[in-house]
């Protein structure tokens, strides 16, 4: 009797310690892999803090990738999971992996991600962020050129503006305008002392309906003031420093003189403001020129030139608004009358004289996979070079 209740009793104690055996939860290993975002000059992210929680039962884990850019959560309890991975990049680090130097948060999350099977999970998360750069005047050829017979051409200026990020970025609604004085060679009281305004004489915004004129990373466009072909139009100049027709937009003011000609295979920028002449010139000498977006133009403050016996109107936009601006003078001298303060333009460029076919471009700092980063400290002095002949749309 007494064995055949030991017999019971080691029966009993396999039977529960097989079942046990059976019953017991296979972990599993969750690897994720952390890239950066597209255009960056490396894919894997390095450093950057992932958490893992359990949908079932809320425990947090976090670890930081590797090298490899990626980070292994070993012997997971089977289930959902809910992935976020965060970092940001210090204005040194950003610089190597965009080329610009500027602060970057980036983050990326994958959600309800299943853990579960025989074989380790692997999963990839791709950062996002704020774009690194933004649109950015990378060249303007204000100078003008010498005809044959020695006149003096203008109507060949251009503006080219740059999208310097690395996202793509709609050109609608894009304002370029001239500040004033025309020239800096001269103070204004009141207007040379405000760092929080600047003073617009003509102002022209590119049309669209919000999404007509994408602009991809490293893309531009080109504001003429005449898209025609300048070298073959009979009343153009053929010493025009670069060939062709080079306009994606042209500034054309309709008067009953017609001294503007409307080139129709050019879209027309919309004329918001103009203060005076046959033309949208600028400052031959050397402009202030800015880009903007606002939401509602005609709120702005208009406004006369303070001292000044006639009577046109600027408008007074707050420098919020400002994009990118570029001073350029006619030499060092003007400097005492920069139209721009530090928060604009800390600096001042200007070519070497006038009607010379002369531009001034934007420097590049480093090249991504053929992509120029443009070199942007806000001042004009060090980020622009003086070249001739120009480059619309290119950098040689």
């Amino acid at each position: 009797m007494k064995r055949s209740a030991i017999l019971i009793f080691l029966t009993l104690f396999i039977g529960f310690w097989s079942c046990n055996k059976d019953d017991e939860v296979k972990t599993i290993d969750l690897t994720v892999s952390v890239v950066y975002p597209d255009l960056y000059a490396e894919d894997n992210a390095v450093g950057v803090s992932v958490e893992i929680t359990s949908m079932e039962s809320q425990k947090k884990t976090t670890l930081e990738t590797s090298a490899e850019g990626s980070v292994t959560f070993p012997d997971l309890i089977p289930g959902t999971y809910n992935i976020v991975a965060n970092m940001t990049l210090t204005p040194e680090q950003a610089e190597v992996l965009t080329g610009i130097a500027q602060e970057i948060v980036l983050s990326g999350n994958l959600t309800n991600v299943m853990v579960a099977g025989s074989n380790p999970v692997n999963v990839t998360i791709q950062l996002i962020g704020s774009k690194a750069g933004n649109l950015l005047l990378k060249e303007i050829y204000y100078t003008g050129s010498r005809t044959p017979s020695d006149g003096a051409y203008f109507l060949d200026q251009f503006y080219e503006i740059y999208n310097n990020s690395t996202e793509t970025i709609y050109a609608d609604s894009l304002v370029l305008a001239n500040c004033m004085p025309g020239n800096a060679n001269k103070s204004i009281p009141g207007w040379s002392d405000d760092p929080n305004h600047v003073y617009l004489g003509s102002v022209w915004r590119i049309p669209g309906t919000g999404k007509d004129h994408p602009m991809e990373p490293g893309k531009s466009i080109i504001i003429s003031k005449n898209g025609t072909n300048h070298r073959e139009d009979p009343n153009g100049n053929p010493n025009c420093p670069y060939p062709g027709s080079i306009a994606d937009f042209e500034t054309y003011i309709d008067r009953e003189d017609t001294r503007d000609v409307d080139n129709p295979g050019v879209p027309n920028m919309e004329m918001l403001h103009h203060y005076a002449g046959y033309y949208f010139l600028s400052a031959v000498g050397g402009p202030g020129i800015v880009i903007f977006k606002v939401d509602k133009f005609e709120n702005l403050e208009r406004v006369t030139e303070p001292g000044s016996p006639y009577t046109f109107e600027y408008i007074k936009l707050p420098v919020e608004y400002i994009i990118d601006g570029v001073e350029a003078g006619r030499n060092e001298d003007q400097i005492p009358f920069k139209r721009f303060h530090s928060n604009v333009d800390a600096g001042m460029i200007w070519c070497s004289g006038t009607y010379v076919g002369e531009s001034i471009r934007r420097k590049t700092v480093k090249i991504i996979d053929g992509r120029h980063i443009l070199q942007d400290t806000n001042n004009s002095t060090q980020d622009f070079e003086v070249i001739t002949p120009p480059t619309p749309k290119a950098f040689d």
